[in-house]
Parts: structure tokens; sequence; C-alpha cells
């Protein structure tokens, strides 16, 4: 069985029950027209499990794995993070650009990582003692250390109460602290992250859910909150806000989930946004361009419309 999975672009990871890590995909850096070993230690594309040998570098103790389109990283379960692929931009702290080797990213004395996010060329890594630290390009200030300055190494982001999650997109990074409250920063293209403005963000700023708190965040704008409902903000071309208009927002809307819907888990896309909903449906919004929102269509939404999952069918988180 599966203990943990998990895609980014063209390319996915699974750990199984007994430790064994298996990848597949395009294993490539995006189109594949640079180096390989994404997957670490395969050679071309795979398109069944195949076990990476290379992971018995780390034993088989491997907690969690988190796979980006430039790099991925593992936690091993004593805490200790590595990662591998891509450093044009010191995100895996050493010099080179070696893709199939493994690298042990050094938090600090006694720190170990709870959990790990990668965007582009960057990541950021919530630790044991619920501090966040980011490292790599900040040219957007997706590292929320209050300048544009890329790092090479760990650096810790200034916030008022310790971190329970973290998510990073491609230059954006936004967080939930221990209250519940949001904090967002870097890329506010059309205003994503939804601070009632588009500007460029270089340190956190609170994200305004009213008396609400969150259960879970993506930085790509959208936050599950505790009373169930689904708040968005930023580019709306496509209806992927779910509010009923194609109206781009710069401070969090509403998604209309229907009469007496929550949402228990989300998945936010590039362009559109699916919930698992209390009575365990699932509707998605937003552009429908290749059928992704699962309606039967290539029609773009602009209100969540219900995925035909199958007679007595129901989708759990």
């Amino acid at each position: 069985s599966i203990a943990d999975l998990e895609t980014q672009g063209w390319n996915l990871c699974a750990i199984l029950n007994d430790g064994v890590t298996k990848c597949w995909g395009e294993n490539a850096e995006n189109t594949g027209d640079v180096p390989t070993n994404v997957l670490l230690g395969l050679s071309g594309q795979k398109n069944s499990p195949t076990t990476v040998s290379a992971f018995d570098y780390l034993g088989h103790g491997i907690k969690s794995l988190e796979v980006g389109v430039e790099s991925s990283c593992a936690i091993k379960n004593n805490g200790e993070l590595y990662c591998w692929g891509n450093n044009d931009y010191g995100h895996l702290v050493t010099g080179g650009s070696d893709w199939s080797t493994v690298v042990h990213i050094d938090l600090g004395t006694n720190m170990t990582a709870e959990s790990v996010s990668i965007g582009n060329y960057y990541i950021c890594a919530v630790l044991n003692d619920g501090t966040l630290k980011c490292w790599g390009r900040n040219h957007y200030g997706q590292l929320g250390v209050g300048d544009l300055t890329d790092r090479d190494d760990p650096t810790t982001v200034n916030l008022a109460l310790e971190v329970i999650a973290v998510d990073t997109d491609a230059f954006s990074t936004a967080v939930i602290l221990t209250d519940g409250s949001v904090e967002a920063w870097g890329s506010n293209y059309l205003g994503r992250l939804g601070d009632g403005t588009e500007t460029t963000r270089s340190s956190p700023v609170s994200i305004d859910h009213g008396n609400k708190t969150a259960v879970a965040v993506d930085a790509r704008g959208c936050a599950l909150l505790n009373d169930g409902s689904v708040e968005c903000s930023g580019n709306n071309a496509y209806g992927q806000l779910g509010d009923g208009s194609t109206n781009n927002s710069s401070t969090r809307v509403a998604m209309d989930l229907g009469n007496n819907m929550t949402a228990t888990a989300i998945e936010v896309g590039y362009s559109h946004v699916c919930a698992i909903l209390n009575d365990g449906s699932v509707k998605c919004t937003g552009r429908n361009q290749y059928g992704q929102i699962g309606d039967g269509t290539n029609v773009d939404r602009s209100t969540p419309v219900a995925v035909d999952l199958g007679t007595n069918k129901t989708a759990v988180s």
C-alpha cells in the first residue's frame, strides 16, 4: 500500500508501506530539454513505477516527499531534510547542479523539518520549533525575508506566531499560524495574495478572512476555512474563484459551493479549483479547456459544478 504520494508537473513519487520509494513520469526538468534525474538516480522517462535505488542512501526511513518541477525533497523519520535537482539559485544550499546528488540541508543546531514546500527555485520548511525557513530565488520577495536578495542558506522568516502549515507556488508563499490566521508574501499578480493590493510583498502580510480561521491554505490564493467555506483571490479570468463572475479580486471572495454545502478539502490547479464537499461529492470551477472540471464538457465554469464520480461513489480527502 502507499504511505505517501506526491505529484508535480509530469513527475510522481510514492513511498510504499515497506519504505521503498518508487517514481515514474517524464524525469526531466520542465520540458525535458536539459538535465535528467529529477526523480533521482533514474535514467530517462519512466512509464511505470520504478524503484529508486539511490534512496538507499537515505535508507527506508522516509516520512514524506515533496516533488517539485525543478527539484525534490525528502524528510526522513528523524526530521532530517534532503533535497536534489536544479541548483541554479542555491536552493540546494551547496554549489553545483548534479541532479542525481542528494544534499543534506543544514537547518541549524537541533533543528529538524516538520514539512517542506517547493516553489520555483526556492524552498520553505516548517521546523520542529514552529519557525519557518526559506532559501533560494527571491526576485519577487517569495522568501519573505524583507528584500529581493537570493539566499543560499535557510533563512528565518519573521512571523509573530509559530507556523503550522506552509504552501509555495511559483513565486508566492502562504502560511497558517497557530491561531489559524493566514499570512502571505511574494508575487501579488492580479491580487492573488488577497491583501487588497497588487503590490509585491517581500515580508509577510496578514490576509483578512473576517472572524474565520484557516485549516488549509494554497499559495495560489485560496484557503479552506474552519466553517467549511472556501475563499480565494487573484486571477478570475476563467471563473476559478467560483463566485459566479470572471472579475479579478485582490481581496478574498467566497466560493459558491451550493445550499448547505461545505468543503472538507480543496485542491488548486493553475486555473481551476476543486473541493470535496461534506456529502462526499466533488465540485470544480474555472478553466475547462482540457476537461479538467470533470463535468463532461470543455466549457469554463465560474460557479462550482458537480463532478460525476459514478453511482454511489463519494470522494475522501
